[in-house]
């Protein structure tokens, strides 16, 4: 027996009738086995939605739900991962220079200070644009990328260089 599963991004973006509807789905059974599972995955303002004091309309759907969330990364996740991202665009001369010292160790504190936990996804949309840019513009000088990636972060310096 397979399970067929139905994910959906941006899960905290549908009216409530749209989810209450999906409940519905859920409610179709093969036999005592469910004939769908559900997988909603979404930003922080799901968790607030899916509090059932909030959405009362949403309680029987809620009580069917187990949630799970995605914890920001730590230091050593965050510098694994960016390391890795420049590793794979021969980016490494640029990774150095603008993580020199204790850059990526600032850049990390200052992120959590301002208010920019280290959410896997939102690292990743940051470090994209800069390996499009690393990739693109290779020539360029090394000020130019210093520059996008503060302005990809957090839109103003967060290292303490």
């Amino acid at each position: 027996k397979k399970d067929n599963f139905l994910f959906i991004d941006q899960a905290h973006l549908p009216h409530t009738q749209t989810l209450l509807g999906l409940k519905r789905l859920l409610e179709l059974k093969i036999g005592l086995a469910p004939s769908l599972r559900l997988v909603l995955v979404g930003q922080q303002e799901l968790k607030t939605r899916f509090q059932e004091n909030r959405s009362p309309d949403l309680a029987p759907f809620i009580q069917r739900c187990d949630q799970y969330e995605l914890l920001p990364m730590n230091f050593e996740q965050f510098s694994n991962y960016v390391h890795h991202c420049f590793q794979n665009v021969d980016g490494l001369d640029v990774f150095n220079r603008l993580f020199k010292d204790d850059g990526l160790k600032n850049c990390f504190v200052n992120m959590n200070k301002a208010g920019l936990p280290a959410y896997p996804l939102s690292i990743n949309n940051y470090l994209n644009q800069l390996m499009v840019l690393i990739t693109t513009k290779k020539d360029c000088p090394y000020t130019y990328f210093k520059a996008a990636f503060f302005d990809f972060v957090t839109h103003q310096e967060i290292f303490v260089n």
